[in-house]
């Protein structure tokens, strides 16, 4: 699975659009099973490292780059932008639609 990481936009939006609700669990407990053979993949080699710059925008301490940490970072961020932005876009227009429809006088009168 972790060899198709490139299909996993895909994947999650057929996941999605399927309308079953625990195929997106089910997606992602696949997508899980990388983890340890990442996790090991890292402890047996040595991983490239890359420098973090800190506060005032200059580069210091080395962080570690791994193959584990940069997988879940990809599936951190797909999730985000398929899944929780759509969400709360779609929670934050339903709770306008309802304060609007609050505060909107239908007979000349508001609730």
């Amino acid at each position: 699975l972790f060899g198709a990481r490139e299909l996993f936009p895909e994947l999650l939006h057929l996941t999605l659009a399927g309308g079953r609700p625990r195929a997106l669990h089910c997606f992602l407990r696949a997508a899980q099973h990388c983890a340890p053979c990442l996790q090991a993949a890292d402890d047996a080699t040595v991983a490239p490292v890359t420098l973090a710059a800190d506060k005032s925008g200059t580069l210091s301490r080395p962080m570690p780059k791994t193959w584990k940490s940069e997988y879940e970072a990809m599936l951190l961020q797909m999730l985000r932008k398929q899944v929780l932005e759509p969400l709360c876009v779609e929670t934050e227009t339903l709770l306008r639609l309802e304060v609007h429809m609050a505060t909107t006088p239908s007979d000349g009168a508001a609730r």
